[in-house]
């Protein structure tokens, strides 16, 4: 499984995460306490808050300890995939942070399997045959990589 921690700041400048997305991302171990509390900050300031996310906004650097708390009283929305969030969050995070990754190709299939192998990345994973009429190879994936994080991007901006 691929763990890896998603700064707040970060996190922040990709998206404005719903409050069951953020509940997720904590729940899944992408955000410590000190990341969900910047993220609830963002989502105050914004005015998108609900009394859960209200709380853990307010939870000063000393008092980490009651983020568990609060996060797990936040209500994961009965449609949403707060999954597919974080799929392009994990994967916007290693496309900026690839140096830091000997095989960054094998992080991405990693993920592939860690979030079920959905089928809306299924080009960027080696082992699986190329989109019809894609180009194949290394610079074809990393090419289908930066059209899907800027698809993702694009989508995600709606909510600013």
């Amino acid at each position: 499984m691929v763990k890896f921690r998603l700064p707040a700041t970060f996190v922040v400048a990709q998206v404005r995460l719903q409050h069951g997305e953020l509940a997720y991302g904590y729940a899944n171990g992408w955000l410590d306490d000190a990341s969900a509390v910047g993220i609830a900050e963002d989502l105050v300031a914004t005015g998108a808050a609900l009394p859960p996310v209200v709380e853990l906004a307010s939870v000063f650097k000393g008092e980490l300890w009651r983020v568990p708390r609060i996060v797990d009283a936040i209500e994961v929305e009965p449609a949403s995939a707060p999954d597919r969030v974080w799929l392009y969050l994990a994967l916007a995070w290693l496309h900026e942070h690839k140096e830091g990754h000997a095989d960054p190709l094998q992080v991405i299939e990693m993920l592939y399997a860690d979030f079920d192998y959905p089928a809306e990345i299924d080009g960027l994973v080696r082992y699986l045959p190329a989109p019809p009429g894609a180009r194949i190879g290394v610079d074809a994936i990393e090419e289908r990589w930066r059209a899907y994080l800027y698809r993702r991007s694009t989508e995600y901006a709606s909510r600013r």
